[in-house]
C-alpha cells in the first residue's frame, strides 16, 4: 500500500510539472486542450490518492485492533442473514435455516492435507496406492490409485474407521506425475473440494512437485524457433545454423470482448502449436525477457488503444505456460534481451525478407539466442545512412547522420526514435487531412530532433507498389 500511494504522489507530481510548464511561454506551445486534459489527470491523480490513504488509515486501524480480516465463508453470505428478505432464502424462520444450512456448506465445503516427503507415500493425512488391474484384452489396462484418508480421532469415537478409502481414483490431467511422484517419495498435497461438476458432489486435487522431462532438442547454435509476443498474435521465426531465417508462422490470438480464463486458453492452445513445431523441428525455443510493469504504471500517459493493449497484455500468464509446456516436452527454453528487436528486424530484415515487422524481430530473438549481434551498414562518403523499413502500410526511406565522426553505424536507439518521431507525425497529419485542414500530397516530414540547430532527417513515404525492382519481393 506504501508503494502504491508513493506511486501516485510521484505521478501527481509530475503531473503538476506538466501543467506548470503549460503556463511558460516557450518555443513549445502548449494548447487549451492539452492543458485541460493534464488538469484532468491531475484531479484524476489526486482522488485515486486520496482513496488509497483511506485504504491505508483503515488498514492502520484494522492491524492496531487486532481484528482478522478472514471471514470463512465469504463476507457476503455472512451479512445476508440480517437481511433475509431480500435474498433467495426469504424471511422468517425457514429462510434464516435455509441460510445457515448454505453458511455450513461455504465454510466446510472444501479440505486440505499437507503432504509432506519424510512421510509414506507423500503424505500423513492420506496415503495412495497404485492398484494395476488384471488386462482383460491384449492391451494392459491404466493403473488407478486407492486413497485411504486418516480420519480425524472425534470420528473414530463415534465408531467411525479409522480410514475411509477411494478406489478407482484416476486423474485425467497429470496422472503420469502423479505416479511418478509415488515411486520417488515426493510430497503430495490433496484438496478435497464439494461442487456441482461431479455426480457424487466431491472432487479431489493433488498439488506435487514434478521433475523436468530431458531434454530433446538440439543445441541453439545449430537452430532456433524465435517468438515475438503481441496483442493480437505470435509471430514465430525459424533460423538454420548460420542465424538466417528460413521459415515463418503466425498464429492469431483473438483476445477482444473475451474473459481472462478465454484468453488464457487461448494463448495456451497458441504455444501448443509452437512448442510443437520446436518438438518436430528439435530446436530450443527463444523469448523476449519482458517486465511491462513499469509500462503499466504509466498507462495515463500513453493513448487509449495502446493503453488499453498493453494493460490486456498476459505477459505473466504467457511466461508461465512458456516455462511449463517447456518442462513438460523437454524443450530447452532461452530468454533474451528485448531491446530494439522489433527496430533491427523491421531496418534489416522485414524489407528484404518480405515478412512482417513481427516476423522480422522473432527471426532476430532466435538469433539473439544462437548468440549473433544486429549491425546495421557503415555509412556512406557523406557521412549518412539511408534506409528502408516498412511503417504504416507503406515504405518509409529514411536519411539519417552518422551521431559522430568516431562512430561509422547509427544505433539502433536512434533508428526507433526516428521512426517513432516520424510514425507520430504521420498520424498528426493523416487526422489534419481527415479534417480537411490539409491534403496527403503535400505531406513532407522533417523529425530528427526539435533543436533547430541539429540535423534534419529527409523522409519520403513510398507507395509498395513503386518500389525499384530489388524490392519486387515486398508483399503488397
Amino acid at each position: 500500500m506504501d508503494k502504491r500511494i508513493a506511486g501516485q504522489d510521484k505521478l501527481l507530481d509530475n503531473e503538476s510539472k506538466d501543467i506548470a510548464k503549460s503556463k511558460k511561454p516557450k518555443a513549445l506551445v502548449f494548447d487549451l486542450a492539452y492543458r485541460d486534459k493534464l488538469l484532468q489527470r491531475r484531479f484524476g491523480k489526486a482522488t485515486r490518492l486520496t482513496v488509497l490513504n483511506n485504504k491505508a488509515k483503515a488498514v492502520a486501524g484494522r492491524l492496531l485492533a487486532n481484528v482478522p480480516g478472514i471471514c470463512f465463508g465469504s463476507r457476503k453470505l455472512f451479512k445476508q442473514q440480517f437481511h433475509l428478505e431480500t435474498t433467495e432464502f426469504g424471511a422468517g424462520d425457514a429462510g434464516h435455516a435455509a441460510w445457515k444450512r448454505a453458511w455450513r456448506d461455504s465454510r466446510s465445503h472444501q479440505f486440505f492435507l499437507v503432504g509432506s516427503g519424510d512421510e509414506t507415500a507423500g503424505n500423513q493425512s492420506c496415503k495412495a496406492s497404485v492398484v494395476h488391474a488384471p488386462p482383460t484384452t491384449e492391451i494392459a489396462a491404466r493403473p488407478t490409485l486407492t486413497l485411504a484418508i486418516k480420519m480425524p480421532a472425534a470420528l473414530i469415537a463415534k465408531e467411525a474407521p479409522k480410514f475411509l478409502k477411494i478406489e478407482g481414483v484416476h486423474f485425467e490431467y497429470g496422472n503420469e506425475q502423479v505416479l511418478q511422484a509415488l515411486a520417488n517419495g515426493t510430497a503430495l498435497t490433496y484438496r478435497f473440494h464439494s461442487d456441482n461438476h461431479s455426480a457424487v458432489g466431491w472432487r479431489v486435487f493433488v498439488s506435487t512437485d514434478t521433475i523436468d522431462t530431458k531434454l530433446t532438442t538440439l543445441q541453439a547454435n545449430l537452430g532456433t524457433l524465435g517468438v515475438d509476443f503481441n496483442a493480437d498474435h505470435l509471430a514465430v521465426a525459424k533460423t538454420d545454423r548460420f542465424g538466417n531465417a528460413v521459415q515463418f508462422w503466425h498464429f492469431d490470438l483473438p483476445f477482444t470482448s473475451k474473459a481472462s480464463g478465454q484468453r488464457d486458453a487461448i494463448l495456451s492452445d497458441a504455444l501448443d502449436k509452437v512448442f510443437a513445431l520446436a518438438k518436430e523441428h528439435k530446436c530450443p525455443v527463444a523469448m523476449e525477457d519482458l517486465d511491462f510493469s513499469a509500462k503499466k504504471k504509466e498507462l495515463t500517459k500513453l493513448g487509449m488503444k495502446h493503453a488499453r493493449m498493453l494493460s490486456g497484455l498476459a505477459y505473466a500468464s504467457y511466461k508461465q505456460l512458456s516455462l511449463a509446456k517447456a518442462s513438460r516436452l523437454g524443450v530447452e527454453l532461452i530468454f533474451v534481451d528485448p531491446a530494439y528487436t522489433s527496430v533491427a528486424g523491421s531496418v534489416k530484415y522485414a524489407v528484404r525478407l518480405g515478412r512482417t515487422v513481427h516476423q522480422a524481430a522473432a527471426g532476430v530473438i532466435a538469433r539473439r539466442a544462437q548468440g549473433y549481434s544486429e549491425k546495421l551498414p557503415k555509412s556512406d562518403a557523406k557521412g549518412e545512412y539511408t534506409f528502408r523499413a516498412p511503417l504504416m502500410g507503406r515504405m518509409a526511406v529514411l536519411t539519417l547522420p552518422v551521431e559522430s565522426s568516431k562512430r561509422t553505424h547509427v544505433s539502433l536507439a536512434v533508428i526507433r526514435r526516428s521512426l517513432s518521431r516520424h510514425c507520430a507525425e504521420q498520424v498528426r497529419l493523416r487526422k489534419e487531412s481527415s479534417n480537411g485542414r490539409c491534403k496527403r500530397a503535400n505531406v513532407s516530414s522533417n523529425l530528427l530532433d526539435e533543436d533547430p540547430s541539429s540535423s534534419r532527417e529527409p523522409v519520403k513515404l513510398l507507395d509498395r507498389r513503386a518500389i525499384p525492382p530489388d524490392f519486387t519481393d515486398v508483399p503488397l
